[in-house]
Parts: structure tokens; C-alpha cells; sequence
């Protein structure tokens, strides 16, 4: 692999204890190819991202490269790593790297003739990764994309507990800012009945909430999030039973903050709950315009418990 042109590679490592630091993964890098070197400023080079972590006896690796050139241009290629240390890992992870980086190197400088990818590059079988493909649409740097849906009980949000079933869109970034991730969710509630001395109201809750999210815990299985939490929406009362009643849909906003753990069942499925709290912008009653009866009084706070199942494309 000496000789030749160099290959420059716009790297970015993300590590924890007692994984090697982002330098210590950089010095195995070049140990293993003389010709890898960090991309300067402005100069037309590959994208890799890179995430050690270890824990007790188990350790993993991600790795991440995104192609300028070839077939495999604008798509995410994927490389997962475990062991029972994170110095193999990681040591595993850099050989990988420079096989990937000479060998991209290589397409773009070939004279003529097809292009070929880094995996169809001049390397011995045995040296050539195993990389899953993912499809990046537009840039190299795109986002992944999660659909799904989820279930949520609700304390403060109309009355006493309230559940509805809610639909989600979710993005997790990459490079780095691949510790955040945006959610955008809608619900509606099932209707709640409150009985009063005169009669009765029918409370029903549709919401849109934004959540963006920063995982401060992540594993290749596993990732803990704190999220903010800005909800938004009305709440619509019916009078019931009675002659007197005056209906309403009163808008809804609160902000708050929430826990999120999520498991990745392989590649494609995720399994999350959200626990959160939020605080009440706007407070306002439902009532009965004669006699003036409350029927429903807005809580200062609310608590939700979510658990949401999703799929990444």
C-alpha cells in the first residue's frame, strides 16, 4: 500500500474511557498506511465518522464513510466492530479505515476506465470490510429517517389520565452531530368524560410536539437521550346532558424536558420510551355558562409516558 498518492480523509472520532482518545485512534490509523493523512481545509476529500466505546468486557465500534467518487458515490457505508477490549476494537477499526481510505484514493486517481468503489478496489479479499449500504440521498451527510408510532399516557393533559395514540417522523444526524436527533409527533386523545352537578363535558386532546434530542449514552444497540419537549395544541370541550352548556376549544402549550431510551432491534427497528414533564403556558377552564360550573381546570404540569416503535429507511 506505499507509494502512490496520498489519501486524505475528513475524519472525526468520537471516544470514551478507557477507549483509546480520538489522537491515540489517528496514531494507529497512519501506523497502518503511510499514506492516510487528515483532509486540510478546503481540499476535496471523503467523509469518516468514527465512535468507540467500552464498557466492563464489552467494547464496540462504529465506523461510517461516505464516497466522493464511484458507485457507491452519496451513500452511507457502515462498519460495526465488538470485542472483549476497546484497544482491539479500535485497532480492528483503524486496519479498516486505511483499507477503505487507500483504496477510495485509488478511484479517484485511476486515469481511465470505469469507476470503481473502495470495495472494488485492487485488495485482497481477506483485507476488504464487510460494509452494510445504506442509500443517502442528496448530500453525503444526509440524516437517517424514522417512521412509527407510539402510545401515550398522560397525566395534566385533560382529565385524569389520558392515552392517545400518536404518529411520529424522527431524523438522527450524522458526522458530528450524530449525538442529535429531531422528532416530530401528532396524537389525539381518546375522549374523557367529567360529570358536574349540572351536566357533563366531553374533553378531547390534539397535539403536535417537536422534540429535538442530544444522546449523552450510545451504544451501536442502544442510545439514551435528553430531549426537549415543546408541545402544542387545543383541547376541545362538549357539553352534555345538560341545557346550559357552552362548549370550547382552548389552545395548548406547554414546554418542558424528557429521558428517552431507545433499543435498535438490528438495522432497521427501534424500540423507544419517553418519560417526560412539562409546564403549562396558558391555564383556563372549561365550565357551564349557567350556573357557572367548572367542568375541567388545566394543571400547572403534566407528565407523559410514551413507548413508540419505529422504522429507519
Amino acid at each position: 500500500m506505499e507509494g502512490g498518492p496520498d489519501s486524505p480523509v475528513r475524519l472525526t472520532v468520537v471516544t470514551e474511557a478507557p477507549c483509546p482518545s480520538a489522537d491515540g485512534f489517528i496514531e494507529r490509523l497512519r501506523s497502518r498506511s503511510l499514506r492516510v493523512r487528515e483532509a486540510r481545509p478546503g481540499e476535496r476529500a471523503p467523509t469518516m465518522h468514527v465512535e468507540l466505546h467500552g464498557q466492563g468486557e464489552s467494547s464496540a465500534g462504529t465506523l461510517v464513510f461516505y464516497p466522493l467518487d464511484g458507485p457507491l458515490r452519496g451513500q452511507e457505508l457502515r462498519r460495526e466492530v465488538s470485542g472483549p477490549d476497546c484497544e482491539s476494537v479500535a485497532s480492528s477499526l483503524a486496519m479498516v479505515a486505511a483499507v477503505i481510505v487507500e483504496s477510495a484514493t485509488a478511484v479517484r486517481s485511476a486515469p481511465s476506465g470505469p469507476e470503481k468503489g473502495p470495495e472494488a478496489a485492487d485488495v485482497h479479499p481477506r483485507d476488504r470490510p464487510p460494509l452494510d449500504q445504506r442509500p443517502a440521498p442528496g448530500s453525503p451527510a444526509s440524516a437517517r429517517i424514522t417512521l412509527g408510532a407510539a402510545f401515550e399516557v398522560a397525566t395534566g393533559l385533560g382529565p385524569d389520565p389520558t392515552a392517545a395514540p400518536r404518529a411520529f417522523l424522527g431524523t438522527e444526524l450524522v458526522g458530528a452531530l450524530s449525538s442529535v436527533s429531531l422528532r416530530l409527533s401528532v396524537g389525539r386523545s381518546f375522549t374523557r368524560t367529567v360529570g358536574t352537578a349540572v351536566g357533563n363535558a366531553e374533553i378531547t386532546r390534539t397535539d403536535l410536539r417537536f422534540e429535538p434530542c442530544y444522546a449523552f449514552a450510545q451504544r451501536p444497540w442502544f442510545r439514551v437521550e435528553g430531549c426537549a419537549l415543546i408541545d402544542g395544541g387545543v383541547l376541545v370541550g362538549t357539553g352534555t346532558r345538560t341545557t346550559a352548556a357552552s362548549d370550547a376549544t382552548r389552545p395548548l402549550l406547554e414546554l418542558g424536558m424528557g429521558l428517552r431510551p431507545t433499543v435498535s432491534l438490528g438495522n432497521a427497528i427501534t424500540l423507544g420510551l419517553l418519560a417526560g414533564a412539562q409546564v403549562s403556558l396558558w391555564r383556563y377552564r372549561f365550565y357551564f355558562s349557567s350556573p357557572d360550573t367548572t367542568a375541567y381546570a388545566l394543571a400547572a404540569w403534566s407528565a407523559i409516558l410514551e413507548v413508540g416503535l419505529g422504522v429507519r429507511l
